[in-house]
């Protein structure tokens, strides 16, 4: 169910009125606009399923919003730690090869094919691999 685009009104509410609906609004994580309209509608025996439209979106919008901050800040940390692991591993190796030129060509070979297995197929078959350890080379 698509919601329509809305159009901005004027209206005059009492102060209890403005603190009820604010209040409810509240409670179920709702814009004021959204509670206000769906309270509205279900007022004048709209089919609740259309007078709870209002209500939905504005609580999808904030949750999508939400999960959407969490997924970022959890890509940022996984960048971050990535970028860790990578320096560590490669000091190790370091430490491992003291020829400079094979080490580059180890460093890079093992790049290439990280980011190969990743570009190479759909994300599941690569997550799989990762949690199954199966390689098609």
């Amino acid at each position: 169910m698509r919601r329509k685009a809305t159009t901005k009104k004027n209206v005059r509410l009492t102060d209890e009125g403005i603190g009820s609906i604010q209040a409810w609004a509240t409670e179920h994580g709702l814009s004021f606009s959204a509670a206000l309209e769906t309270a509205a509608l279900l007022g004048i025996k709209e089919n609740p399923t259309d007078a709870l439209a209002p209500a939905l979106m504005s609580l999808m919008k904030s949750t999508i919003r939400t999960e959407y901050d969490r997924l970022i800040r959890l890509v940022l940390f996984n960048i971050v730690e990535t970028g860790f692991s990578s320096r560590m591993a490669s000091a190790a190796v370091r430490m491992q090869e003291p020829d400079l030129e094979r080490f580059i060509k180890i460093r890079e070979a093992a790049r290439a094919d990280a980011r190969r297995s990743v570009a190479r197929g759909k994300i599941a078959v690569v997550i799989g691999e990762l949690l199954h350890g199966n390689s098609e080379d």
